[in-house]
Protein backbone atom coordinates (compact mmCIF):
# COMPACT_ATOMS: atom_id res chain seq x y z
CA UNK A 1 0.00 0.00 0.00
CA UNK A 2 2.51 2.36 0.76
CA UNK A 3 4.66 1.52 -2.32
CA UNK A 4 1.29 1.87 -3.97
CA UNK A 5 0.62 5.10 -1.98
CA UNK A 6 3.86 6.17 -3.25
CA UNK A 7 3.74 5.19 -6.49
CA UNK A 8 0.23 6.98 -6.68
CA UNK A 9 1.89 10.07 -4.65
CA UNK A 10 4.58 10.65 -7.87
CA UNK A 11 2.16 10.07 -9.77
CA UNK A 12 0.20 13.15 -8.62
CA UNK A 13 2.83 14.61 -7.80
CA UNK A 14 4.38 13.95 -11.16
CA UNK A 15 0.86 14.45 -12.89
CA UNK A 16 0.03 17.35 -10.72
CA UNK A 17 3.13 19.00 -11.85
CA UNK A 18 2.37 18.19 -15.64
CA UNK A 19 -0.81 19.38 -15.01
CA UNK A 20 0.51 22.59 -13.73
CA UNK A 21 2.71 23.26 -15.84
CA UNK A 22 0.10 22.23 -18.71
CA UNK A 23 -2.15 24.89 -17.37
CA UNK A 24 0.39 27.47 -17.02
CA UNK A 25 1.54 26.73 -20.80
CA UNK A 26 -1.83 26.99 -21.69
CA UNK A 27 -2.93 30.05 -19.69
CA UNK A 28 0.62 31.93 -21.62
CA UNK A 29 -0.84 30.61 -24.60
CA UNK A 30 -4.47 31.95 -23.68
CA UNK A 31 -3.16 35.29 -22.76
CA UNK A 32 -2.03 35.66 -26.54
CA UNK A 33 -5.42 35.30 -28.51
CA UNK A 34 -7.34 36.98 -25.76
CA UNK A 35 -4.30 39.97 -26.75
CA UNK A 36 -5.78 39.58 -30.31
CA UNK A 37 -8.96 38.96 -29.69
CA UNK A 38 -9.03 42.28 -27.92
CA UNK A 39 -7.30 43.91 -30.61
CA UNK A 40 -9.57 42.55 -33.19
CA UNK A 41 -12.95 44.26 -31.16
CA UNK A 42 -11.13 47.08 -30.73
CA UNK A 43 -10.37 47.55 -34.18
CA UNK A 44 -14.45 46.00 -35.28
CA UNK A 45 -15.26 48.85 -32.44
CA UNK A 46 -13.15 51.47 -34.33
CA UNK A 47 -14.67 50.72 -38.09
CA UNK A 48 -18.53 50.87 -36.31
CA UNK A 49 -17.83 54.08 -35.20
CA UNK A 50 -16.52 55.88 -38.46
CA UNK A 51 -18.24 54.11 -40.99
CA UNK A 52 -22.36 53.50 -40.50
CA UNK A 53 -24.06 50.39 -41.38
CA UNK A 54 -25.93 50.34 -44.61
CA UNK A 55 -29.23 49.94 -43.28
CA UNK A 56 -28.65 53.11 -41.65
CA UNK A 57 -27.41 55.06 -44.81
CA UNK A 58 -30.52 53.25 -46.65
CA UNK A 59 -32.70 54.81 -43.71
CA UNK A 60 -30.95 58.72 -43.83
CA UNK A 61 -31.37 58.79 -47.57
CA UNK A 62 -34.99 58.21 -47.37
CA UNK A 63 -35.49 60.56 -44.69
CA UNK A 64 -33.49 62.82 -46.78
CA UNK A 65 -36.37 62.42 -49.51
CA UNK A 66 -39.05 62.53 -47.42
CA UNK A 67 -38.11 66.30 -46.31
CA UNK A 68 -36.99 67.43 -50.16
CA UNK A 69 -40.25 66.23 -51.21
CA UNK A 70 -42.93 67.58 -48.70
CA UNK A 71 -42.72 70.56 -46.60
CA UNK A 72 -40.12 69.36 -43.71
CA UNK A 73 -43.18 67.65 -41.97
CA UNK A 74 -45.93 65.67 -42.27
CA UNK A 75 -46.78 61.89 -44.40
CA UNK A 76 -45.07 60.71 -46.94
CA UNK A 77 -46.83 61.31 -50.31
CA UNK A 78 -47.13 58.52 -52.27
CA UNK A 79 -46.61 58.76 -56.62
CA UNK A 80 -49.45 57.74 -58.67
CA UNK A 81 -52.53 59.13 -59.95
CA UNK A 82 -55.14 60.33 -57.91
CA UNK A 83 -59.20 60.09 -58.85
CA UNK A 84 -61.61 62.31 -57.59
CA UNK A 85 -65.78 61.31 -58.25
CA UNK A 86 -68.56 62.89 -58.02
CA UNK A 87 -71.60 61.25 -57.83
CA UNK A 88 -74.61 64.25 -56.53
CA UNK A 89 -77.74 62.45 -58.06
CA UNK A 90 -76.19 58.82 -58.09
CA UNK A 91 -73.34 56.19 -57.43
CA UNK A 92 -70.28 55.08 -58.67
CA UNK A 93 -68.15 51.88 -58.56
CA UNK A 94 -65.29 50.72 -59.84
CA UNK A 95 -64.49 47.03 -60.71
CA UNK A 96 -67.57 46.73 -58.69
CA UNK A 97 -66.50 48.14 -55.19
CA UNK A 98 -68.82 51.51 -54.80
CA UNK A 99 -66.72 54.92 -54.26
CA UNK A 100 -68.87 57.03 -54.42
CA UNK A 101 -72.64 58.08 -53.25
CA UNK A 102 -74.05 61.08 -53.79
CA UNK A 103 -71.41 63.28 -52.54
CA UNK A 104 -68.19 64.57 -54.26
CA UNK A 105 -65.15 62.13 -52.55
CA UNK A 106 -61.81 63.30 -51.65
CA UNK A 107 -58.77 62.29 -53.88
CA UNK A 108 -58.25 58.17 -53.84
CA UNK A 109 -54.71 56.99 -55.02
CA UNK A 110 -56.11 54.32 -57.90
CA UNK A 111 -52.86 53.97 -59.90
CA UNK A 112 -49.04 53.67 -59.76
CA UNK A 113 -48.16 52.00 -63.11
CA UNK A 114 -48.70 54.10 -66.45
CA UNK A 115 -51.78 53.23 -66.83
CA UNK A 116 -54.79 50.95 -64.75
CA UNK A 117 -57.98 49.66 -65.74
CA UNK A 118 -61.62 49.62 -63.98
CA UNK A 119 -64.67 48.62 -65.33
CA UNK A 120 -66.85 51.34 -63.66
CA UNK A 121 -70.47 51.26 -63.03
CA UNK A 122 -73.01 54.68 -62.64
CA UNK A 123 -76.62 54.63 -60.87
CA UNK A 124 -78.91 57.62 -61.11
CA UNK A 125 -81.63 58.52 -58.98
CA UNK A 126 -85.49 58.48 -59.55
CA UNK A 127 -86.50 61.48 -61.77
CA UNK A 128 -82.64 62.48 -62.89
CA UNK A 129 -81.40 61.52 -66.30
CA UNK A 130 -78.16 60.51 -67.07
CA UNK A 131 -76.56 62.85 -69.67
CA UNK A 132 -72.95 61.69 -69.64
CA UNK A 133 -69.48 60.86 -68.21
CA UNK A 134 -67.52 64.19 -67.92
CA UNK A 135 -63.86 63.15 -67.32
CA UNK A 136 -60.59 65.45 -67.12
CA UNK A 137 -56.97 65.00 -66.82
CA UNK A 138 -55.31 62.07 -66.89
CA UNK A 139 -58.44 59.60 -67.39
CA UNK A 140 -60.32 58.70 -70.15
CA UNK A 141 -63.84 56.63 -70.56
CA UNK A 142 -64.47 53.57 -72.95
CA UNK A 143 -67.87 55.26 -73.54
CA UNK A 144 -69.03 58.46 -72.40
CA UNK A 145 -73.06 58.09 -72.50
CA UNK A 146 -72.88 54.75 -71.01
CA UNK A 147 -73.48 54.25 -67.38
CA UNK A 148 -71.82 50.74 -67.41
CA UNK A 149 -68.50 51.97 -69.32
CA UNK A 150 -64.43 51.47 -68.76
CA UNK A 151 -62.20 53.73 -67.05
CA UNK A 152 -59.01 54.20 -67.81
CA UNK A 153 -55.84 55.97 -65.14
CA UNK A 154 -52.74 57.09 -66.59
CA UNK A 155 -49.54 58.18 -64.94
CA UNK A 156 -47.44 59.43 -66.98
CA UNK A 157 -44.14 59.47 -64.96
CA UNK A 158 -44.57 57.06 -61.83
CA UNK A 159 -42.19 58.89 -59.55
CA UNK A 160 -44.82 61.94 -59.72
CA UNK A 161 -48.34 62.31 -58.37
CA UNK A 162 -51.43 63.24 -60.93
CA UNK A 163 -54.68 64.18 -60.97
CA UNK A 164 -58.10 63.12 -62.37
CA UNK A 165 -61.78 63.61 -62.28
CA UNK A 166 -64.70 62.03 -63.14
CA UNK A 167 -68.23 63.56 -62.86
CA UNK A 168 -71.54 61.31 -63.57
CA UNK A 169 -73.55 64.10 -65.44
CA UNK A 170 -76.98 64.36 -64.52
CA UNK A 171 -77.73 68.35 -64.23
CA UNK A 172 -76.45 69.56 -67.77
CA UNK A 173 -78.82 68.07 -70.32
CA UNK A 174 -77.00 69.26 -73.52
CA UNK A 175 -78.92 71.87 -75.92
CA UNK A 176 -81.67 71.11 -77.90
CA UNK A 177 -81.00 72.10 -81.71
CA UNK A 178 -82.57 75.46 -83.18
CA UNK A 179 -85.84 74.08 -85.17
CA UNK A 180 -85.27 74.92 -88.58
CA UNK A 181 -86.19 78.83 -90.08
CA UNK A 182 -88.94 79.11 -92.72
CA UNK A 183 -89.35 82.75 -94.52
CA UNK A 184 -92.91 83.33 -94.87
CA UNK A 185 -93.80 86.16 -97.47
CA UNK A 186 -97.23 88.64 -96.33
CA UNK A 187 -99.19 89.74 -98.74
CA UNK A 188 -102.36 92.16 -98.24
CA UNK A 189 -104.85 93.24 -100.74
CA UNK A 190 -108.29 93.55 -101.52
CA UNK A 191 -110.93 90.61 -101.58
CA UNK A 192 -111.78 90.69 -105.81
CA UNK A 193 -108.83 92.38 -107.08
CA UNK A 194 -105.18 92.42 -108.07
CA UNK A 195 -104.95 95.61 -105.64
CA UNK A 196 -102.56 95.13 -103.00
CA UNK A 197 -103.21 97.28 -99.77
CA UNK A 198 -101.34 98.38 -96.72
CA UNK A 199 -101.84 96.73 -93.41
CA UNK A 200 -99.12 95.35 -90.78
CA UNK A 201 -99.19 91.81 -89.98
CA UNK A 202 -97.35 90.53 -86.29
CA UNK A 203 -96.14 87.59 -85.51
CA UNK A 204 -95.41 86.49 -81.72
CA UNK A 205 -93.81 83.64 -80.35
CA UNK A 206 -94.61 83.40 -76.59
CA UNK A 207 -92.94 86.98 -75.76
CA UNK A 208 -91.30 87.77 -78.89
CA UNK A 209 -92.71 89.30 -82.00
CA UNK A 210 -91.94 90.48 -85.60
CA UNK A 211 -93.91 92.48 -87.90
CA UNK A 212 -94.14 93.52 -91.03
CA UNK A 213 -96.22 94.79 -94.10
CA UNK A 214 -97.00 93.89 -97.96
CA UNK A 215 -93.94 92.26 -99.67
CA UNK A 216 -92.42 91.67 -96.35
CA UNK A 217 -90.71 88.39 -95.02
CA UNK A 218 -91.05 87.12 -91.43
CA UNK A 219 -88.72 84.91 -90.45
CA UNK A 220 -90.05 81.59 -88.26
CA UNK A 221 -89.19 78.72 -86.99
CA UNK A 222 -90.64 75.52 -88.46
CA UNK A 223 -93.75 73.79 -86.71
CA UNK A 224 -93.78 76.38 -83.84
CA UNK A 225 -97.91 77.77 -83.10
CA UNK A 226 -97.09 81.30 -83.41
CA UNK A 227 -99.94 83.68 -82.62
CA UNK A 228 -100.58 86.09 -86.06
CA UNK A 229 -102.67 89.53 -85.91
CA UNK A 230 -103.85 92.28 -88.01
CA UNK A 231 -101.91 95.44 -85.60
CA UNK A 232 -102.16 98.22 -88.56
CA UNK A 233 -104.97 98.82 -91.45
CA UNK A 234 -105.72 101.93 -92.86
CA UNK A 235 -109.08 103.97 -92.95
CA UNK A 236 -111.97 102.28 -94.68
CA UNK A 237 -110.26 98.90 -95.03
CA UNK A 238 -111.10 95.80 -92.84
CA UNK A 239 -110.33 92.49 -92.08
CA UNK A 240 -111.33 89.73 -94.51
CA UNK A 241 -109.85 86.52 -94.34
CA UNK A 242 -106.41 84.76 -94.02
CA UNK A 243 -104.60 82.02 -96.68
CA UNK A 244 -101.47 80.58 -96.21
CA UNK A 245 -99.68 77.77 -98.63
CA UNK A 246 -96.91 77.56 -95.52
CA UNK A 247 -98.62 75.29 -92.95
CA UNK A 248 -101.97 75.47 -91.19
CA UNK A 249 -104.17 78.27 -89.84
CA UNK A 250 -106.26 77.55 -86.49
CA UNK A 251 -109.03 80.10 -88.06
CA UNK A 252 -109.01 81.87 -91.37
CA UNK A 253 -111.70 84.04 -90.60
CA UNK A 254 -110.59 85.42 -87.07
CA UNK A 255 -107.54 87.63 -86.04
CA UNK A 256 -105.89 87.03 -83.75
CA UNK A 257 -105.44 83.43 -84.71
CA UNK A 258 -102.92 80.60 -84.52
CA UNK A 259 -100.51 79.87 -87.55
CA UNK A 260 -97.89 77.05 -87.59
CA UNK A 261 -95.51 77.48 -90.43
CA UNK A 262 -94.52 73.83 -92.17
CA UNK A 263 -92.19 75.65 -94.90
CA UNK A 264 -91.29 78.55 -96.92
CA UNK A 265 -94.24 80.37 -98.90
CA UNK A 266 -97.17 82.68 -98.33
CA UNK A 267 -99.16 84.02 -95.44
CA UNK A 268 -102.14 86.27 -97.10
CA UNK A 269 -104.21 88.96 -95.66
CA UNK A 270 -107.45 89.32 -97.47
CA UNK A 271 -109.60 92.46 -96.62
CA UNK A 272 -112.60 94.40 -97.94
CA UNK A 273 -112.93 97.99 -99.20
CA UNK A 274 -116.12 99.63 -96.51
CA UNK A 275 -117.58 103.04 -98.26
CA UNK A 276 -115.10 105.71 -98.50
CA UNK A 277 -115.35 109.23 -98.72
CA UNK A 278 -111.90 110.62 -100.01
CA UNK A 279 -109.18 109.49 -101.79
CA UNK A 280 -105.33 109.42 -101.62
CA UNK A 281 -101.71 108.42 -100.06
CA UNK A 282 -100.59 107.96 -96.51
CA UNK A 283 -97.50 107.42 -94.65
CA UNK A 284 -97.07 105.67 -90.99
CA UNK A 285 -92.93 104.67 -92.07
CA UNK A 286 -92.23 108.27 -89.68
CA UNK A 287 -94.38 106.94 -87.07
CA UNK A 288 -94.36 107.90 -84.04
CA UNK A 289 -92.68 110.71 -84.84
CA UNK A 290 -94.76 112.32 -88.11
CA UNK A 291 -94.52 115.80 -86.88
CA UNK A 292 -94.19 117.64 -90.72
CA UNK A 293 -95.80 117.45 -93.58
CA UNK A 294 -95.98 119.09 -97.19
CA UNK A 295 -96.97 118.80 -100.82
CA UNK A 296 -98.13 120.37 -104.00
CA UNK A 297 -102.07 120.18 -105.55
CA UNK A 298 -102.66 121.26 -109.27
CA UNK A 299 -106.49 122.18 -109.06
CA UNK A 300 -108.45 120.75 -111.41
CA UNK A 301 -110.68 122.47 -114.36
CA UNK A 302 -114.54 121.94 -114.00
CA UNK A 303 -116.92 121.66 -116.74
CA UNK A 304 -120.19 121.54 -114.22
CA UNK A 305 -121.21 121.76 -110.98
CA UNK A 306 -118.44 119.88 -108.69
CA UNK A 307 -117.14 120.18 -105.37
CA UNK A 308 -113.64 119.17 -103.67
CA UNK A 309 -111.75 119.63 -101.02
CA UNK A 310 -107.66 118.61 -101.06
CA UNK A 311 -105.63 118.80 -98.10
CA UNK A 312 -102.34 117.65 -96.11
CA UNK A 313 -102.72 116.36 -92.48
CA UNK A 314 -100.75 114.55 -89.93
CA UNK A 315 -102.65 112.19 -87.79
CA UNK A 316 -106.39 111.35 -88.29
CA UNK A 317 -106.14 107.93 -89.12
CA UNK A 318 -108.09 105.00 -86.54
CA UNK A 319 -105.88 102.87 -84.92
CA UNK A 320 -106.89 99.09 -84.38
CA UNK A 321 -109.91 99.06 -82.88
CA UNK A 322 -111.56 101.36 -85.08
CA UNK A 323 -110.46 104.62 -82.74
CA UNK A 324 -109.79 107.71 -84.43
CA UNK A 325 -106.89 109.84 -83.46
CA UNK A 326 -106.71 113.75 -83.96
CA UNK A 327 -106.31 115.36 -86.88
CA UNK A 328 -104.23 118.39 -87.92
CA UNK A 329 -105.20 119.59 -91.93
CA UNK A 330 -105.23 122.15 -94.10
CA UNK A 331 -105.50 122.85 -97.82
CA UNK A 332 -108.44 124.57 -100.52
CA UNK A 333 -111.80 123.57 -101.00
CA UNK A 334 -113.70 124.05 -104.83
CA UNK A 335 -116.93 124.35 -105.31
CA UNK A 336 -118.04 124.86 -108.91
CA UNK A 337 -122.22 126.54 -109.14
CA UNK A 338 -124.46 125.69 -111.46
CA UNK A 339 -123.24 128.67 -113.59
CA UNK A 340 -119.44 127.68 -113.78
CA UNK A 341 -118.81 129.94 -111.62
CA UNK A 342 -116.00 128.85 -109.19
CA UNK A 343 -115.62 129.54 -105.31
CA UNK A 344 -112.14 128.44 -103.81
CA UNK A 345 -111.38 129.13 -100.30
CA UNK A 346 -108.25 127.98 -98.24
CA UNK A 347 -109.61 126.18 -94.76
CA UNK A 348 -108.01 124.68 -91.48
CA UNK A 349 -109.35 121.90 -89.32
CA UNK A 350 -108.36 120.69 -85.74
CA UNK A 351 -110.26 117.64 -85.09
CA UNK A 352 -109.98 115.64 -82.10
CA UNK A 353 -110.56 111.42 -81.27
CA UNK A 354 -112.02 109.27 -81.00
CA UNK A 355 -114.87 109.75 -83.49
CA UNK A 356 -114.29 110.24 -87.10
CA UNK A 357 -113.36 113.87 -87.59
CA UNK A 358 -116.35 116.46 -86.93
CA UNK A 359 -114.32 119.37 -86.32
CA UNK A 360 -115.43 122.95 -87.56
CA UNK A 361 -114.03 123.88 -90.73
CA UNK A 362 -112.04 127.46 -90.69
CA UNK A 363 -112.26 129.76 -93.94
CA UNK A 364 -110.21 132.41 -95.55
CA UNK A 365 -112.30 133.74 -97.73
CA UNK A 366 -110.02 136.92 -98.85
CA UNK A 367 -107.22 134.58 -99.74
CA UNK A 368 -108.11 134.95 -103.92
CA UNK A 369 -107.54 130.87 -106.01
CA UNK A 370 -108.03 130.26 -108.91
CA UNK A 371 -108.82 126.88 -111.00
CA UNK A 372 -105.80 125.08 -112.38
CA UNK A 373 -103.18 127.11 -109.74
CA UNK A 374 -100.51 125.00 -107.66
CA UNK A 375 -101.62 125.02 -104.10
CA UNK A 376 -98.36 124.41 -101.72
CA UNK A 377 -99.71 123.09 -98.34
CA UNK A 378 -97.37 122.94 -95.28
CA UNK A 379 -98.39 121.74 -91.77
CA UNK A 380 -96.61 120.49 -88.47
CA UNK A 381 -98.37 119.24 -85.17
CA UNK A 382 -97.08 117.20 -82.45
CA UNK A 383 -94.15 118.65 -80.96
CA UNK A 384 -95.08 122.09 -80.46
CA UNK A 385 -97.95 124.16 -81.10
CA UNK A 386 -99.79 123.13 -84.45
CA UNK A 387 -98.86 125.29 -87.79
CA UNK A 388 -99.86 125.26 -90.96
CA UNK A 389 -98.86 127.45 -93.86
CA UNK A 390 -100.85 127.52 -97.60
CA UNK A 391 -98.95 128.78 -100.63
CA UNK A 392 -100.21 129.72 -104.13
CA UNK A 393 -97.23 129.19 -106.61
CA UNK A 394 -99.17 130.26 -109.74
CA UNK A 395 -99.69 134.18 -108.58
CA UNK A 396 -97.69 136.82 -108.55
CA UNK A 397 -95.70 137.14 -104.85
CA UNK A 398 -96.63 133.38 -103.96
CA UNK A 399 -99.78 134.90 -101.72
CA UNK A 400 -99.67 133.30 -98.33
CA UNK A 401 -101.45 132.17 -95.52
CA UNK A 402 -100.59 130.85 -92.03
CA UNK A 403 -102.19 130.35 -88.71
CA UNK A 404 -100.73 129.05 -85.18
CA UNK A 405 -102.59 127.15 -82.54
CA UNK A 406 -100.81 126.11 -79.56
CA UNK A 407 -103.85 125.02 -77.79
CA UNK A 408 -104.28 121.55 -80.52
CA UNK A 409 -101.96 117.95 -81.06
CA UNK A 410 -102.20 116.07 -83.85
CA UNK A 411 -101.38 111.97 -83.42
CA UNK A 412 -97.93 111.29 -84.87
CA UNK A 413 -98.69 107.64 -86.15
CA UNK A 414 -99.23 108.50 -89.76
CA UNK A 415 -99.45 111.74 -92.27
CA UNK A 416 -101.68 112.05 -95.44
CA UNK A 417 -102.34 113.68 -98.63
CA UNK A 418 -106.39 113.73 -99.78
CA UNK A 419 -109.07 114.32 -102.31
CA UNK A 420 -112.16 114.58 -100.90
CA UNK A 421 -115.12 115.18 -103.17
CA UNK A 422 -118.25 117.05 -101.82
CA UNK A 423 -120.56 117.18 -104.79
CA UNK A 424 -121.11 115.27 -108.35
CA UNK A 425 -119.42 116.51 -110.79
CA UNK A 426 -116.96 116.32 -113.70
CA UNK A 427 -113.05 117.23 -113.04
CA UNK A 428 -110.16 117.31 -114.95
CA UNK A 429 -107.37 115.27 -113.37
CA UNK A 430 -105.48 116.72 -110.08
CA UNK A 431 -101.87 116.15 -109.92
CA UNK A 432 -100.57 115.89 -106.12
CA UNK A 433 -96.56 116.02 -106.19
CA UNK A 434 -93.22 117.17 -104.22
CA UNK A 435 -94.46 115.03 -101.31
CA UNK A 436 -92.87 115.54 -98.01
CA UNK A 437 -92.17 114.29 -94.47
CA UNK A 438 -90.13 116.29 -92.13
CA UNK A 439 -88.73 118.20 -94.85
CA UNK A 440 -87.57 115.00 -97.10
CA UNK A 441 -88.84 114.01 -99.99
CA UNK A 442 -90.73 110.63 -99.09
CA UNK A 443 -90.63 107.21 -100.91
CA UNK A 444 -93.93 106.48 -99.77
CA UNK A 445 -94.64 102.85 -101.66
CA UNK A 446 -96.69 101.46 -98.98
CA UNK A 447 -99.56 103.29 -97.79
CA UNK A 448 -102.34 103.47 -100.36
CA UNK A 449 -106.05 105.04 -99.95
CA UNK A 450 -108.84 104.43 -102.77
CA UNK A 451 -112.10 105.93 -102.82
CA UNK A 452 -115.54 103.60 -103.27
CA UNK A 453 -119.18 105.87 -103.93
CA UNK A 454 -122.10 104.14 -105.14
CA UNK A 455 -122.53 106.51 -107.07
CA UNK A 456 -118.79 107.50 -108.59
CA UNK A 457 -115.38 105.57 -108.66
CA UNK A 458 -112.57 107.22 -108.99
CA UNK A 459 -108.98 106.18 -109.85
CA UNK A 460 -105.48 106.77 -108.40
CA UNK A 461 -102.56 106.07 -110.13
CA UNK A 462 -99.58 104.40 -108.65
CA UNK A 463 -96.66 106.53 -106.53
CA UNK A 464 -94.20 106.97 -108.83
CA UNK A 465 -91.31 109.43 -109.28
CA UNK A 466 -91.51 111.90 -111.90
CA UNK A 467 -91.64 115.94 -113.06
CA UNK A 468 -95.56 116.54 -113.60
CA UNK A 469 -94.18 120.04 -112.74
CA UNK A 470 -91.37 121.57 -114.68
CA UNK A 471 -88.30 121.37 -111.91
CA UNK A 472 -90.27 118.88 -110.06
CA UNK A 473 -88.99 115.50 -109.74
CA UNK A 474 -90.34 113.46 -106.79
CA UNK A 475 -92.58 111.61 -105.77
CA UNK A 476 -95.97 111.97 -107.28
CA UNK A 477 -99.38 110.34 -107.87
CA UNK A 478 -102.55 111.58 -110.39
CA UNK A 479 -106.07 111.12 -109.45
CA UNK A 480 -108.43 111.30 -112.43
CA UNK A 481 -112.23 111.20 -111.82
CA UNK A 482 -114.22 109.25 -114.62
Amino acid sequence: MTAGNRVSGKARVSGGNRKHAQVRCRAHRLASGVIGLCLVMVFAAFVFVILPSPALASSSTQSSRLLAAGTGAGPEVVPGTYLTLQCTHGTISLGGKQYCSHTTTAPIDLCDSSSCQFSMTGTVDSGYTFYGWVVSMEASVGCGSCLNTTLTLYTPNPGNRYSASVTLDTTSPPPPPPPSEVWITVATFENGSTSWLPAQVQACLNASCSETGNGGILTLYQYKAYTISLVYIQQNVSFSQWATDAGSLASNSSTPTQFTPTESGTLTLVTKWNPSGWIGYSDSSCAPSCTSVSGVFTLPLSGGIAGIGMWVGIGGLPLTGGTYTNLWQAGVQMNISGTNSSAIHAFWVACSGPTICSGPTHYNYAFPINPGDRIFVWVESGWGPSWFEIRDLSQPGNPTWSLTDSSFSASTQNVEWVDEPLQKGTFSNISVYDLRILGAPTTMYDDSMALEWSWRNWVITPLEMGDLEPGSFTTQFVIEPP
